[in-house]
């Protein structure tokens, strides 16, 4: 019997959640951020508890086919059992002019380097996931992966990023850089959770 009070409860509490939503005019998009506590969507909002997750979770599931909300469900689902750990290893990039305008405007010989040391390497061939905290309509960094025992600083391994989660393979060892010669409204946080 309680259990059946405990699902009624929660399938009311549900049903009242997509009624308000239904009027607010909350969208698949704004639900499924919802489920996260940062902009990240790295550590999952617990405020709504266990079970009001999983079942919002399966809702959104069945009502949306867009692959970037679908893996931000698949994200929070191992969040929620444990297969992951909120990301720790973040870096926040500087935003600024890039070092060719700055070259430019003060009249130097040389560009300054504009790329931003992580002290994380990559590795050929194993998939590198990078998860950019950028709005969209901001530019976005770029990460490069260079392997300075080459002694060639020409030969980097670059990779254009957008907004959200990026999966990447790289063509070769080496350290992770981002450039960011742009000038965004904030800085832009980047996450490599693997």
């Amino acid at each position: 019997m309680k259990r059946f009070a405990a699902s009624l409860f929660l399938l009311l509490v549900f049903s009242f959640s997509c009624i308000l939503s239904a009027e607010t005019g909350d969208t698949e998009q704004d639900r499924v951020r919802a489920l996260f506590a940062d902009d990240a969507c790295m550590t999952l909002n617990m405020e709504r508890g266990r079970p009001a997750i999983r079942t919002e979770m399966s809702t959104l599931r069945k009502a949306t086919k867009q692959e970037d909300l679908l893996d931000l469900l698949e994200r929070a689902q191992d969040l929620l059992d444990g297969k992951m750990q909120p990301a720790v290893r973040s870096v926040t990039l500087s935003r600024h002019r890039s070092a060719w305008t700055e070259k430019n405007l003060y009249k130097l010989g040389c560009p300054w380097s504009d790329f931003q040391p992580t002290g994380f390497a990559a590795e050929k061939g194993r998939p590198l996931t990078v998860i950019v905290d950028v709005p969209p309509d901001e530019k976005m960094p770029r990460l490069v992966i260079v392997n300075f025992r080459a002694y060639d600083w020409n030969d980097q391994d670059g990779h254009d990023l957008r907004p959200g989660k990026n999966v990447i393979v790289p063509k070769k060892n080496g350290i992770i850089y981002f450039t960011n010669g742009h000038e965004q409204q904030k800085d832009p946080v980047v996450h490599l959770p693997d």
